[in-house]
């Protein structure tokens, strides 16, 4: 269905859910998750002005808002995950393995110009009602890259021309949630939303009972590019 097609797309077009559903199909990983070094020794994690996220993208994740749990697995590995960027291109890369060899060579070289450093992912529901289950993804990759590949994601969904808009932003003006259309009688919905932060690619993915909490998914989108906005930039 429509759903079905909405996931699609963003998996098609974003590493960090490739590596996450290539993990999950069990591959060993020996390396420990990436961590760009602190310029500062007494700062965990942040952003410099220019754009450039440092500390482990666990610290920059969103924490367990009030009023939430910790969501389910990301396959076998928690509801936290962290890849390192080697982990990420590698298992992307697997993931392209059926494709012809012309296809299959313009993928990995694609995947290869964005210098993945790590994937970060997290997921939390709604603690009462557990109507609200929600799925935050940092991907942290060249600036040029995080920038153009989020513009992507966004216009390939506005021309489709079928999905609807979700609620704004307050704060950050690109950033953009779709919806499917509505079906009648249906019980679930599902909303997707993309945002970049310099260096960062973000992914929320909200999904729950019709009709879903779209403001308080927005709202945790909201703060979550306030945790990693760069200096400056915050409208």
């Amino acid at each position: 269905g429509v759903v079905a097609a909405l996931v699609a797309v963003a998996a098609a077009v974003g590493v960090g859910r490739v590596a996450l559903e290539q993990r999950e199909s069990g591959t060993p990983v020996a390396e420990k998750p990436w961590a760009a070094p602190a310029p500062e020794a007494s700062a965990e994690y942040g952003a410099e002005r220019g754009g450039s996220h440092y500390g482990p993208l666990g610290k920059l994740l969103l924490p367990l808002p009030d009023g939430y749990e910790e969501g389910p697995d990301v396959g076998v590995w928690g509801n936290d995950v962290e890849l390192t960027g080697k982990e990420a291109r590698e298992m992307a890369g697997r993931a392209y393995e059926g494709l012809p060899a012309k296809e299959r060579k313009a993928a990995l070289k694609a995947v290869e110009a964005l210098k993945v450093k790590g994937v970060g992912a997290r997921t939390f529901q709604d603690r009462y009602d557990h109507d609200l289950l929600v799925e935050m993804q940092l991907v942290q990759m060249r600036k040029s890259g995080a920038k153009s590949l989020t513009a992507f994601r966004t216009e390939l969904l506005e021309e489709l021309g079928v999905f609807r808009n979700g609620p704004r932003i307050k704060g950050f003006d690109e950033a953009r949630c779709f919806l499917p259309p509505k079906e009648k009688g249906q019980e679930l919905d599902l909303m997707i939303c993309f945002a970049h932060d310099g260096d960062l690619m973000v992914t929320m993915t909200a999904e729950g009972t019709s009709p879903l909490k779209t403001k308080d998914a927005a709202d945790l989108l909201r703060r979550q590019l306030e945790r990693i906005a760069t200096p400056g930039e915050v409208v």
